[in-house]
C-alpha cells in the first residue's frame, strides 16, 4: 500500500506540471503559427510558394522527424530515452485485483556533461485509451542516475489482470532531471514544506515524451 501511495503520489505531482505546460500551450495556440499564415496567404508565384514550403521544412530538425516516426527513442538535450518491447509476466496481488504485470525495459544514453537523475513511475495506456496502473518499487523512488558518458538499463511496470491481454501499449516519460535537488524538493511536497505555485515555478515547464511499445 505504502509503494502504491507514493507512485500515485508521484505522478500526481508531476501531473500538476502536465497541465500547467497544456494551459501554456493553450494560451500559445491562439496565435497564428508559421503554417496557418503560410495556408492563409495565397502565394503571387510557385517560385514563393516553393520557398515558403523549404522554410518550414527547414524548422523541423531531421534527427527529431526520424525518432517521432520511430516512435521508441526520444533525444532531448544530449539524453536520449529508448524503449524497444515489453512482456507480460505473473504478479500476486494482496488485494487480489491485479494478476499480472506488464514489464516494460527501457535505456537512458547520456552524453551531456553531467548526471542525469531519472525515474522509473512512467504512464501507459492501451490503444483504446484504457489507462494503466503504474507500479514502481519504493527503492526506486529515490535518487537514480546515469553519469555522463554512460548508458543504464531500467525497467518501468504496469499492472493488469487475466481480462486484459495486450499486444500494444503507448507508454509516456516526464522528461527532466530528477536529481537530488528535486528529491529534497518532493520531500517537502510530502510534509507540506513546498506549495504547488513554488513547485510550479521550479518543475512546471518539461517535455512529455509518448513511445509506442509492442509486446516481445
Amino acid at each position: 500500500m505504502k509503494k502504491k501511495l507514493l507512485t500515485m503520489l508521484l505522478l500526481t505531482v508531476l501531473s500538476v506540471g502536465i497541465v500547467a505546460c497544456g494551459d501554456k500551450d493553450q494560451g500559445e495556440s491562439s496565435n497564428s503559427s508559421p503554417s496557418e499564415e503560410i495556408s492563409s496567404t495565397q502565394p503571387e508565384s510557385e517560385e514563393s510558394e516553393s520557398s515558403s514550403k523549404e522554410e518550414t521544412q527547414s524548422d523541423v530538425p531531421e534527427e527529431s522527424s526520424q525518432e517521432q516516426e520511430l516512435n521508441n527513442s526520444h533525444t532531448v538535450d544530449g539524453i536520449t530515452i529508448s524503449v524497444n518491447t515489453f512482456s507480460v509476466e505473473p504478479y500476486e496481488d494482496s488485494q487480489g485485483e491485479y494478476t499480472k504485470r506488464i514489464v516494460m525495459e527501457f535505456t537512458i544514453k547520456n552524453e551531456s556533461d553531467s548526471a542525469f537523475g531519472y525515474i522509473t513511475a512512467w504512464e501507459g495506456r492501451l490503444s483504446d485509451g484504457y489507462k494503466l496502473e503504474t507500479w514502481a518499487d519504493i527503492m526506486s523512488m529515490d535518487l537514480n542516475q546515469v553519469a555522463s558518458g554512460s548508458e543504464k538499463t531500467d525497467k518501468a511496470y504496469f499492472l493488469i489482470d487475466d481480462s486484459i491481454d495486450p499486444d500494444e501499449i503507448t507508454v509516456s516519460y516526464n522528461f527532466m532531471d530528477y536529481g537530488e535537488e528535486y528529491w529534497a524538493d518532493f520531500g517537502k511536497i510530502m510534509t507540506g514544506e513546498m506549495g504547488q505555485e513554488e513547485y510550479m515555478s521550479k518543475y512546471g515547464n518539461y517535455e512529455v515524451l509518448e513511445f509506442n511499445v509492442t509486446k516481445e
